[in-house]
């Protein structure tokens, strides 16, 4: 039961490492499946965690598909146009934190 709460923690707090490692998915779900095998009063645990994995992945899709900044877009320039010129000071605010927010988005990376 110890174990199952750790897993719940990791899978409500931390959900970013599954996103890393997909293999950690599938690892997860076969102890799930032999836990239920072994001891069927352990399915009242591990079912709302499989379906707490299935909800986050389906979140992830959707927000893979759906891009919160587009990296597609013109750049915005402030004071200068000409790439010759370039520097933090000709590109526009706006500009720079949209880059900053991919970024993060992307782990720093």
């Amino acid at each position: 039961l110890r174990v199952i709460n750790v897993m719940r923690h990791w899978i409500d707090y931390h959900f970013d490492d599954f996103e890393k490692e997909t293999e950690l998915v599938s690892i997860m779900s076969g102890f799930f499946d032999e836990c239920k095998r072994k001891q069927t009063t352990m399915k009242k645990w591990i079912n709302p965690l499989e379906r707490t994995i299935q909800r986050k992945q389906e979140h992830q899709q959707r927000r893979r598909g759906d891009s919160v900044v587009g990296s597609t877009e013109a750049v915005v320039w402030h004071l200068s146009k000409v790439q010759e010129e370039f520097s933090l000071f000709t590109l526009h605010p706006l500009e720079i934190a949209k880059q900053a927010t991919l970024i993060e988005k992307q782990g720093g990376n």
